[in-house]
C-alpha cells in the first residue's frame, strides 16, 4: 500500500513527534507500506524537511519527501519546458528549486514567461504590482498552495494563499494553477516516484480542505487524524467524508495493520 503522508498536525506539531507517530511509522514500513511525505510548505527545501524528520527519529530516504515548491518547477517544467523564464515570488528554496529543475528565474517580471508564487514572508506591494502587472501582461501566475494561512506554536500567519487572493482581487482574474494540496498533482508526483496507483494509496492527514479533498479527487482512501487543526464534530458537519477518522497516526497504522479502531463514514 501507498501513503502519501501530510506532516504538520500528522506527524509533528512545531518542532516535537506527535505521541506515537515515529513509532506508526516504523510499523507501517514493517509490513511494507511505502509511505511518502508531502507537505504545502515552501519556505524551507526538501532537505530541510528530510533532516527534520530523521533529528525526530523518522528514517526515510529523500525521495520520499515531496514539497509544493517540487510539484511547482516539475509542473512548470512540464508546461512551458526547460530554460522557460520564470519570475519567482517566493522564498530562497522556491528560487532553487525553479532553478534545478532547468528553469532560468528572472527578476523583472517583464522577461517572463511565467510567475511562480509560493509562500513569500518578504512579500511586498512592488511584488504585488509587479505579479498584477504581469497577468494584465497575459502571463500566466502559478502558485504551490491555496492556503490563506498557515499554523504556527504560537499563533498563524498569511501563508500563499493570502497572496493569491490580494492578485485575484486585483486583476479580477483566477491565477492560472495552483499545484500543492488539494491539487492530485501532489498524489501523481508522489505514486509516480514508486509506480503506485490511487486504487493501492491512502492520503493521510489532518485537514478537510487539503488532505480528504485531494483524496477524494483522486479516487484514494482518506484517513483524517484528530491530532491536528480537525476536531471531531467538525469532521461529523463537514461535506467532505474521508474513507476513516483515527485520533492520531498510531491508530491508523494499526486500523491498515490489524482492522483495529477507528470510524468509518
Amino acid at each position: 500500500m501507498y501513503i502519501v503522508v501530510d506532516l504538520d498536525g500528522t506527524v509533528y506539531r512545531g518542532d516535537e513527534a506527535i505521541p506515537g507517530a515515529v513509532e506508526a511509522l516504523e510499523l507501517l514500513a514493517e509490513r511494507g507500506h511505502q509511505c511518502v511525505f508531502v507537505t504545502n510548505n515552501s519556505l524551507s527545501p526538501t532537505s530541510a524537511y528530510v533532516k527534520k524528520l530523521e533529528r525526530l527519529g523518522v528514517k526515510l530516504e529523500p525521495t520520499q519527501m515531496l514539497t509544493a515548491s517540487e510539484a511547482l518547477s516539475t509542473r512548470l517544467l512540464d508546461v512551458f519546458g526547460a530554460g522557460a523564464a520564470v519570475y519567482v515570488v517566493g522564498a530562497e528554496a522556491l528560487h532553487d528549486e525553479i532553478a534545478s529543475a532547468g528553469l532560468r528565474p528572472v527578476e523583472d517580471h517583464r522577461m517572463a514567461d511565467v510567475v511562480g508564487l509560493g509562500w513569500d514572508r518578504d512579500f511586498t506591494y512592488a511584488k504585488l504590482d509587479a505579479i498584477c502587472a504581469a497577468r494584465w501582461d497575459g502571463i500566466p501566475v502559478y502558485a504551490t498552495n491555496p492556503d490563506p494561512t498557515c499554523p504556527l506554536v504560537d499563533g498563524q500567519v498569511p501563508d500563499c494563499g493570502a497572496l493569491i487572493a490580494a492578485i485575484e482581487t486585483a486583476t479580477g482574474w483566477p491565477i492560472d494553477e495552483v499545484v500543492g494540496k488539494p491539487s492530485v498533482r501532489m498524489v501523481e508526483l508522489a505514486l509516480a516516484r514508486y509506480g503506485g496507483t490511487t486504487d493501492d494509496c491512502w492520503v493521510v492527514g489532518d485537514r478537510l480542505e487539503t488532505d480528504v479533498r485531494m483524496a477524494l479527487d483522486c479516487g484514494a482512501n482518506s484517513a483524517l487524524l484528530l491530532s491536528g487543526a480537525t476536531s471531531l464534530a467538525a469532521a461529523e458537519a463537514s461535506a467532505l467524508k474521508p474513507t476513516i477518522v483515527c485520533d492520531d497516526l498510531s491508530e491508523f497504522a494499526r486500523v491498515l495493520t490489524d482492522g483495529a479502531g477507528s470510524q468509518t463514514h
